[in-house]
């Protein structure tokens, strides 16, 4: 039994028993908050006792989450557990930082931060009696998706749009999904999905709509807490398209200071490429809601979508309360990004990964990091979603005949 009271309307306030299933407000149409009973959060958790569990992501936080049949658990995780939290001295040198973190989610079994909320919307579906889960994505959360609906018995549809790469797509297939792959943008694929799923009464488990994929999100603040022995960095950045793991972590971390397990919190910093930044243009206007662009090319695609929707205007909201921001930077950014976070601090991330490396070196150009901050910075991919990225950013080696001296050529050496 969960510490759910019920799913508060983030719009007109009305709240809906959380025992029915719903995406949206019965009364006005507005979206869905997942609230809990705090004080017995409380009375419940043990911090010493929580820190000696088993490192499984709904093992660790059940208390935290709206999980109401624990039994479910071993049947959908992949064994998705806390991702490793590093200091890392190298790359924080080349920034003038003496306290750069990167918290590592490549580490996932689909390689990537969909791991971090999928399986808990899995389970959700599971246990409010769908046989059939589905989701619209550029890719990872698609993966992740036909992965857990894999591992759980469920049947799962995934539509995929803009231009991922094969990798991805490779990586969706073969779980054996039904996969739609949209000709056109993500929000061609986006309407059609809405379109469908209303038809054929699929569970949505799209984080933007779905309550829960929130609430699998929101680890991050509880993990990065965790590893920092229950202290709070002074920034968090990552990487942000519709902004809901900003959102997300953003209410995890005000969840665990109003029942006194922090005593601070964070300021939180999205990072957009300029090719594909409404969320972050709406931020420098000074705007309260996020107006669509057309998407541009971006190496970033795993996070270039042009109509945040409902998502954008929240992610502005978190920004300005944490007293954060959201930024863009430039593909040359993006790339130098990753092969400064290969070679200082031995990560291969995707371009929508490191672009929160990228954003650092803007955000130091605008004085908005001291050299002395906490900073944890967010890497959410692995270079392989994106490998046709790292072949045309990386010196291709040339094969040599197996002799001595095409070695000592190679190294520059020469013999007398």
């Amino acid at each position: 039994m969960s510490f759910v009271t019920g799913l508060k309307c983030l719009e007109c306030g009305t709240t809906h028993p959380y025992t029915e299933f719903r995406y949206t407000c019965q009364k006005c149409g507005g979206f869905l908050d997942v609230q809990y009973n705090y004080d017995a959060i409380v009375d419940a958790v043990d911090l010493e006792k929580l820190e000696k569990r088993s490192p499984l992501i709904l093992r660790k936080w059940l208390e935290f989450l709206p999980i109401e049949n624990p039994y479910l658990i071993d049947r959908v995780t992949l064994g998705e557990s806390q991702t490793p939290l590093l200091k890392c001295d190298r790359l924080g040198k080349k920034f003038g930082l003496k306290n750069l973190y990167v918290k590592n989610d490549t580490h996932f079994p689909t390689c990537s931060l969909k791991d971090r909320s999928m399986p808990l919307v899995v389970l959700k579906a599971m246990e409010f009696g769908y046989d059939t889960v589905a989701i619209v994505s550029s890719g990872n959360a698609a993966a992740s998706l036909a992965a857990y609906a894999a591992k759980a018995g469920l049947k799962a549809v995934v539509f995929v749009g803009g231009r991922p790469s094969m990798g991805k797509i490779a990586k969706i297939a073969i779980y054996g999904p039904t996969l739609i792959w949209v000709k056109g943008c993500y929000d061609d694929a986006e309407n059609l999905f809405m379109s469908a799923r209303e038809k054929f009464g699929w569970f949505d488990c799209n984080g933007l709509i779905n309550p829960f994929r929130c609430e699998g999100k929101k680890t991050y603040a509880h993990e990065i807490a965790s590893q920092l022995g229950w202290k709070v960095p002074d920034l968090v950045i990552m990487p942000v398209a519709f902004g809901n793991g900003m959102v997300a972590t953003w209410k995890g971390f005000k969840e665990l200071h109003q029942m006194g397990f922090v005593d601070s919190l964070p300021r939180l910093i999205g990072i957009q490429p300029e090719a594909c930044a409404p969320i972050a243009k709406a931020f420098s206007e000074g705007e309260e809601h996020v107006k669509p662009v057309v998407p541009k090319g971006t190496v970033a695609e795993a996070i270039a979508v042009g109509n945040p929707s409902f998502g954008g205007k929240r992610t502005l909201e978190a920004a300005r309360e944490s007293g954060g921001a959201v930024i863009a930077v430039s593909e040359e950014a993006i790339i130098s990004a990753m092969k400064l976070l290969a070679q200082n601090a031995g990560f291969f991330a995707e371009p929508a990964g490191a672009i929160s490396i990228a954003g650092i070196e803007k955000l130091l150009e605008e004085e908005k990091i001291a050299e002395d901050e906490e900073v944890v910075s967010i890497i959410t991919g692995h270079g392989l979603n994106s490998p046709d990225v790292a072949v045309k950013i990386c010196k291709q080696p040339v094969a040599i005949e197996p002799k001595l001296k095409e070695v000592e050529r190679i190294l520059g050496y020469h013999s007398t």
